[in-house]
Formats: C-alpha cells, sequence, structure tokens
C-alpha cells in the first residue's frame, strides 16, 4: 500500500489501542509465508532455512490439532474463568512443549544484536472518501449503539521472524469527508529495527535487518487527510445511487452500514539504516459501521470497497 496516504496533516481519535507481541514461536504457525521470508532477511543459507523448515512442518499438524482441542474446550466450557480443568491443563502443556521443539531448533545459534534504531510508521486500517462533487460528504458517526462504533483487529508481521504484533482498536470520535477529500484511520507506531548477526559454534552464518518491536506508544489511533496524488483506487461495486434524473440538484441523505468479511492483507515499506524494510498487515473489522452520505442531485454515483485494505471510494458519472 502507498504510505502516501498517511503522510497529511493528522489528528488524534478518542479510543483505544490494545497490543500484544507474539514469540517468533507463535508467528511460525501464524504466517509460515512471513516466517519463512524472515528467516531470508536474516541471510541464513537455505540449508539452514530447510532444516528449519522441515521442523516446523512436522511439528504444524500436531500443533493445528491441540490448538483445534482446546478451542472445543473453551466454547463448550462457560465457567473457564472460575477454573482451568486439569484436561485443558494438558492441553497447553502439550501446547508448550510442541512450541519447544521449534525454539529446539535455534538453542545451537545466537542472535547478536548489534545495533539498533527506531522507526516511526503510520499503519492504516480504514480510508473513507468522499464523491468529488460540490454538496456531497461522507460522515462516521458513533453512537450508544456499540455495533457502530469502528472496532477492528490487526496483525503486523514484520522483516525478519521477531517483531510480530497483534492489536485491536476501537475509536469513538467522529468526522466527516467533504466533496472530492479522502481520509484515512491510522494507528501511530514506533518500531524498533535492529541489525542482527546469527552465529552457530561462534561463526557468523548469516547477517541482515530485522524488526525487534512494534509498539503504539500513544495508544490512540488518528485520522489524516490524504492528499489527492494519493487517493485510494476502487475495488469491487457495493452499490449504485442513481440520481442522474434528478435535476433539482437536491441533496439527498442515506445511511449505510459497512461491513467487509474476512481479513484484508496489504504490505508496507518501513525505512531504517538506508534500507526499506517490509511489512505484512491483516486487518479486519470486528463489526460493522455506520456510515452516513450526503448525495447531490443529477448524476449517478458507486460506492466501491477501496482496492487495498478496508474503506470506500466512490466514481461519478454525469
Amino acid at each position: 500500500m502507498d504510505l502516501r496516504i498517511t503522510e497529511g496533516a493528522s489528528e488524534r481519535l478518542e479510543g483505544d489501542i490494545d497490543a500484544q507481541h507474539l514469540t517468533w514461536e507463535e508467528r511460525v504457525f501464524a504466517d509460515p509465508a512471513s516466517f519463512r521470508s524472515g528467516l531470508h532477511d536474516l541471510g541464513l543459507s537455505d540449508s539452514e532455512i530447510a532444516e528449519t523448515w522441515s521442523v516446523f512442518s512436522e511439528m504444524s499438524k500436531p500443533l493445528d490439532s491441540i490448538d483445534h482441542q482446546i478451542r472445543e474446550f473453551e466454547e463448550r466450557d462457560i465457567s473457564l474463568h472460575l477454573r482451568t480443568p486439569e484436561e485443558l491443563k494438558r492441553l497447553y502443556e502439550k501446547r508448550r512443549s510442541t512450541l519447544e521443539r521449534i525454539s529446539d531448533r535455534f538453542k545451537a545459534q545466537t542472535f547478536r544484536i548489534d545495533s539498533t534504531t527506531q522507526s516511526a510508521l503510520r499503519i492504516p486500517v480504514f480510508i473513507i472518501s468522499a464523491p468529488a462533487v460540490e454538496g456531497c460528504s461522507v460522515s462516521f458517526t458513533a453512537s450508544a449503539q456499540l455495533t457502530h462504533n469502528l472496532n477492528f483487529r490487526l496483525a503486523v508481521y514484520g522483516s525478519g521472524i521477531d517483531g510480530t504484533t497483534k492489536a485491536s482498536c476501537e475509536t469513538h470520535a467522529e468526522f466527516i469527508v467533504n466533496a472530492g477529500d479522502a481520509k484515512v484511520v491510522f494507528l501511530p507506531a514506533e518500531l524498533t529495527v535492529g541489525e542482527v548477526s546469527v552465529l552457530a559454534k561462534g561463526r557468523v552464518i548469516g547477517q541482515g535487518s530485522q524488526i525487534q518491536a512494534i509498539d503504539f506508544p500513544d495508544s490512540e489511533p488518528a485520522v489524516a487527510l490524504i492528499s489527492p496524488d494519493a487517493y485510494p483506487s476502487a475495488g469491487a461495486l457495493v452499490k449504485t445511487y442513481l440520481l442522474g434524473d434528478d435535476t433539482t440538484g437536491d441533496v439527498s441523505t442515506y445511511s449505510h452500514d459497512y461491513y467487509q468479511y474476512g481479513t484484508r492483507g496489504f504490505s508496507l515499506m518501513a525505512q531504517a539504516f538506508g534500507l526499506n524494510l517490509g511489512l505484512k498487515v491483516e486487518v479486519a473489522l470486528n463489526r460493522t459501521v455506520g456510515l452516513t452520505y450526503t448525495l447531490k442531485g443529477g448524476r449517478d454515483y458507486s460506492l466501491h470497497y477501496v482496492h487495498e485494505g478496508l474503506g470506500i471510494t466512490w466514481n461519478v458519472s454525469e
């Protein structure tokens, strides 16, 4: 995704960010492809990566089975907040020992942090635009009903094998997007980036850069105005508003509950040590988002999902 969409003037939104850092052992099962790419980021040889991958392949099916049993147990036993049954304790222990099989792969290796630096990054999570017709606007309005607050979850996978964060966020703020404008809700993040050497028996077997940690020091989301040269492109059609025959030029108001099923993934680039570092982002809505449109008669409007990430954009025809 083009990070220029987050470069505009911004303001904080009322809300909360709740983040959780994942260990690299958890990351390898959460997103195997990004983990394997992270091994390349550390400069490890193809043979070293192949050996690590063989251990993961051997353990992935047993761990999937354990996680499935844990989920089934938690869903059927509503009293877990009061106690942890012995059967569940055994499953947790089995899961821990399975993850240790993966970590054993690296016990003979040392990961030496040679230097670190910090880099700021705005992570876009929701885009709202308004048709470029005078009199049109789009607004996001929070309400007493929680279903109309902007509530989402995301996962961010940094370069290397560390720097994986899962977060949830809810904002209760209200804002409006005027005709021809677009705004993006984003999370202000701080990346800790390290230059890393991988050693085995005192010998360097790999060198590279990796994101050590992804933090959210402000703990609140923000919204920025998107510059015209970074305006989001349109994706799938959501709905049409055929107002071309309305020659009065009156403005009509519409309400729409936005929701997009599943997880939307995209890539971002951060900079540190003079290098471009890739991040993979996955974002999903937890609830519908209540939006209000004002559309001026005399034109036909088509509402679309944005091509990347979550959000809406418009096409207008005379």
